[in-house]
């Protein structure tokens, strides 16, 4: 697991909508996500991916995608978010180096 499956298995599980394709990857193929995490990150593909389907907000509210370049987290509420920290899901403060995406 890492913070790719991790965000999008558990937005999955609150009902969240997200599309099941982007580029040429489906939700299949989440291994490739999972063996690959370090090259999206390195590539800022995790931008790029949330970017498809979210919009930049100031706020952050419940489900609401928190990203910066070490990766993505759901947000709690407006101050913390739950993410993967360490190989181990926790959470975090949502800090003023991250920002903020909600789902279209």
């Amino acid at each position: 697991m890492n913070c790719f499956t991790f965000v999008y298995g558990y937005l999955l599980s609150k009902g969240v909508y997200l599309p099941s394709s982007w580029e040429e990857y489906t939700k299949q193929d989440m291994r490739i996500f999972v063996s690959k995490y370090k090259w999206f990150l390195q590539n800022k593909m995790h931008y790029k991916f949330f970017e498809s389907f979210c919009s930049y907000v100031d706020t952050a509210k419940e489900n609401d995608i928190i990203i910066d370049d070490n990766g993505v987290a759901v947000a709690i509420n407006k101050f913390k978010c739950y993410g993967i920290f360490k190989k181990k899901p926790t959470i975090m403060d949502i800090d003023k180096n991250k920002k903020i995406l909600r789902i279209n």
